[in-house]
């Protein structure tokens, strides 16, 4: 039987590095839902997007604080979240052919 979630159900969360592409497309329904709907709706990102975000209406989580996981480099050239897709990859999953597309650039 399941169980009813007890959180609010006007909440919405956007995950995202630091990629202005990726933000500025979520901002204008984060300032939707937020603003004219009374949502909470919370971003997990990096500082240097947080003046947009927080300007939108919604809260703002430091990935460097909240999931450093997300941040750390391995030594592989790869940044941030490209280093938790290289640990999924090689140490969760290293025989999933699931992650090649995210490679080919």
């Amino acid at each position: 039987m399941a169980t009813k979630w007890e959180g609010n159900p006007k909440t919405a969360c956007f995950i995202f590095p630091e990629a202005s592409g990726h933000i500025n497309a979520s901002l204008a329904l984060s300032a939707r839902l937020a603003k004219k709907r009374g949502w909470k709706v919370q971003y997990l990102s990096n500082s240097v997007m947080k003046e947009c975000i927080v300007s939108s209406g919604a809260t703002f989580d430091d990935e460097r604080d909240v999931a450093p996981e997300l941040c750390e480099d391995r030594g592989d050239g790869r940044p941030g979240y490209f280093s938790a897709y290289e640990r999924l990859r090689y140490d969760i999953l290293p025989d999933s052919k699931a992650w090649e597309g995210r490679y080919v650039c």
